[in-house]
């Protein structure tokens, strides 16, 4: 190697050195930089069609019942697990006869404690069905506890929590093998990011 070349690297290498050391506080930045030096190896992924039965389903005619089988099959995976569970295991013997204590509805939240759980929310793009992105919540954080913090004593008081943080996206992700076949794929849920900041909240006053 040249005494040019070699100067070359290292320069090359001091400069995103300092350039990391820069946006060590700002993960997106970070990776972003990282990515675009050593190459994003993700390539998007699309499922083009399914073999159900026999039958062979294009996805780009019919995205509704595609979306549906892949929600029959993911649901049917933990009933066919509890059929292979040995349920005689399973005793709550021990818990008859014991006060059923509600300790929720003393729980009170504070608008500190809901800003240390947006605080706590990892720099994610994903979004669940709320549309609420974490990056909106951290940056609005104030305002955004004072919009919670009622919402969230009273879901606490009356043991109830609103209907649409209950739920998720699930998609499908692919494993390895066939990508036709539903068994190579499992799911992940997207839940809305309100309802992970209430049960961050939740957990720290319950330790």
């Amino acid at each position: 190697m040249s005494s040019i070349t070699k100067k070359c690297k290292n320069d090359k290498i001091k400069y995103h050195d300092n350039l990391l050391k820069k946006f060590h506080n700002n993960p997106r930045e970070y990776w972003r930089i990282i990515r675009n030096e050593i190459g994003d190896k993700k390539q998007n992924f699309r499922i083009d069609s399914l073999e159900v039965k026999g039958t062979k389903i294009t996805i780009a005619e019919d995205e509704k019942g595609a979306a549906n089988i892949f929600n029959n099959y993911f649901c049917g995976i933990a009933g066919e697990l509890l059929g292979e569970t040995d349920t005689s295991l399973i005793n709550f013997s021990n818990l008859e006869g014991q006060n059923s204590i509600n300790v929720l509805d003393k729980i009170k939240l504070t608008k500190f404690d809901i800003i240390s759980a947006i605080n706590k929310l990892p720099c994610k793009n994903s979004v669940g069905p709320d549309g609420i992105k974490i990056i909106w919540l951290k940056t609005n954080s104030e305002k955004f506890a004072d919009v919670l913090l009622p919402l969230f004593n009273k879901s606490l008081e009356k043991g109830e929590f609103p209907d649409i943080f209950k739920k998720s996206i699930v998609l499908p992700i692919f494993k390895k093998g066939n990508k036709e076949l539903l068994s190579n794929y499992r799911p992940i849920s997207l839940l809305s990011n309100i309802s992970k900041i209430f049960e961050l909240c939740v957990k720290k006053k319950d330790n």
